[in-house]
């Protein structure tokens, strides 16, 4: 009976043991994930007093090749000025622009 007893506490007690670490876990990956995550916003300076950026690019004001920034980085922006080459290189990242050509 003794013994019956030790192997249903010590399941018990696995069990318990089990859930903690996973709390635990959960804890320190939330708090890690928390204190290491950048900022979720992309646009960090372009038309920073507005509640949306939105640019209206004429058609007639096209050249034959135009390039638009993706990256949100260009100092000419809506326009790339290749600022996606050093964010790339920093991050691994694979930005680039929108080229817009004729045909």
């Amino acid at each position: 009976m003794s013994n019956d007893y030790s192997f249903s506490h010590s399941k018990t007690n696995i069990i318990i043991l089990s859930g903690g670490m996973i709390a635990l876990g959960a804890v320190i990956g939330y708090i890690f994930g928390t204190c290491t995550n950048k900022s979720s916003i992309i646009n960090h300076s372009i038309k920073k007093k507005t509640d949306k950026v939105v640019d209206i690019i004429d058609i007639e004001d096209l050249k034959i090749k135009n390039t638009l920034c993706r990256c949100w980085k260009s100092k000419d922006f809506p326009y790339c000025d290749g600022s996606h080459n050093k964010h790339n290189s920093d991050s691994k990242d694979n930005l680039g622009p929108i080229i817009i050509k004729e045909k």
